[in-house]
This record gives structure tokens, C-alpha cells and sequence, in this order.
């Protein structure tokens, strides 16, 4: 009978295993620290349990394979920020909140012309009555036709920011 080498016989059984164990890796070490919290609500971590602690201890397992996080390159921006182009949607949603901005500081101009150019310009008024005693000053036709134009600016300026509103709302329930 032939005898085979012990160390042969030992190569030959964990050779198998070893090209096992490559495909599958060890697992990791669960580190263990323990949270103290104190009868008056202080916590601290240690990495023992102390003996005959008054308060509360808790056990805490961590596995170090569990954090997966790729950090970005020194000055290199995560891929999180970067800019990313909107879609057909988003765009026209920011288009009409644009346009409702725009159409709400246009009514706001119109509503500061009108309420600035209530007092009449020079040549705007006519005196009526005796100029020495009982004259009172009345409004031109071109101060009304100028307050005219104000007041349908205005009007207009509304009806532009109503439009836009509703083209938002539009934009944001499509």
C-alpha cells in the first residue's frame, strides 16, 4: 500500500475551499460599542460595558460594510449637484412662474403710474369763476384722457396677470 504524503492529502482537500473563499468574502467583524445613558438623561459611548453602571446601558452593533458611500475627488462636484436639463414640464413651469412674476411686477408699476399721475401737470387745469375771489381749478380733457390711459393700463395689467396665473396653475397640474 502507498502512502500519501500528509501535506499533499491537506493540499488537495483546501484547495477547493480556497477557491471557494475567493468568491465569497469573510464577513466582516461586527464592531460592538456600548451607549451609557444616565439616570439624568447624559449619554455617552464606550467601547466596554462598565460593571455595575447605575443608569441604562445599550449594546450597539456596527458593521463596517454597512457605510457605502463614495466621496467625490478633491474638486470634482458629486454627482448630486450636478446641473441636470428640465423637462419639457419643468421648463414650462418655470416659463409661466416667470411670466406671472413679470405680470405682477407689471401691474404693480401701473398701479404706482396711475396713483403718481393722479396730480395734475402744468396746463392740466382750468380756472373757473373770478381769479380774485370763488376760483376753483378744474381738470383739463387732456388730464382725463392722461388718467384714462392710466386707469386701461392698469385694467390691462390685471386681465395680463390673471392670464398668467391661470397658465400657472395650468403648467402645474399638467
Amino acid at each position: 500500500m502507498k502512502r500519501i504524503p500528509i501535506l499533499a492529502l491537506a493540499l488537495a482537500t483546501a484547495l477547493p475551499f480556497a477557491a471557494c473563499a475567493q468568491n465569497y468574502p469573510a464577513p466582516a467583524k461586527v464592531e460592538v460599542i456600548y451607549k451609557l445613558i444616565a439616570r439624568d438623561g447624559k449619554v455617552t459611548y464606550a467601547q466596554s460595558a462598565p460593571k455595575d453602571y447605575p443608569g441604562r446601558i445599550v449594546k450597539i452593533e456596527i458593521d463596517p460594510r454597512a457605510n457605502l458611500a463614495v466621496f467625490p475627488k478633491p474638486n470634482e462636484r458629486p454627482q448630486y449637484l450636478q446641473p441636470r436639463a428640465l423637462t419639457p414640464q419643468e421648463a414650462r413651469r418655470l416659463e409661466t412662474e416667470n411670466a406671472k412674476v413679470q405680470a405682477q411686477d407689471a401691474l404693480d408699476e401701473a398701479k404706482k403710474a396711475l396713483k403718481d399721475g393722479q396730480e395734475p401737470l402744468e396746463g392740466e387745469l382750468d380756472w373757473m369763476g373770478k381769479k380774485g375771489g370763488g376760483a376753483r381749478p378744474v381738470p383739463t380733457e387732456a388730464y382725463q384722457k392722461r388718467i384714462k390711459g392710466l386707469e386701461d393700463a392698469v385694467k390691462a395689467a390685471e386681465e395680463n396677470l390673471d392670464r398668467a396665473q391661470k397658465a400657472a396653475r395650468q403648467a402645474a397640474i399638467d
